[in-house]
């Protein structure tokens, strides 16, 4: 079945944040849904690395859909180093 993704509009409005998305589809009411396979890429652009991942993952939390996993070890390397 065809899962309902909330929370795109609120992620993408984050002053730097970006959202690209494969294995979605827009249904006839503009939302947009996904069946299991979707992936969603959240970025963001802020003044230091460390604001950038804070806000990619502010974003990611403003997207729900059922099923929704992510990883929160996205670029932990880069600041541990």
């Amino acid at each position: 079945p065809e899962r309902r993704v909330l929370g795109m509009e609120e992620a993408e409005e984050l002053d730097g944040g970006t959202v690209f998305h494969a294995g979605t589809a827009f249904k006839q009411d503009d939302e947009l849904g996904t069946k299991g396979g979707g992936v969603l890429n959240v970025v963001a652009l802020a003044e230091t690395f460390e604001d950038a991942r804070e806000l990619a993952y502010e974003a990611c939390d403003k997207i729900n859909f059922e099923g929704k996993q992510y990883r929160h070890d996205i670029a932990l390397r880069a600041l541990e180093a």
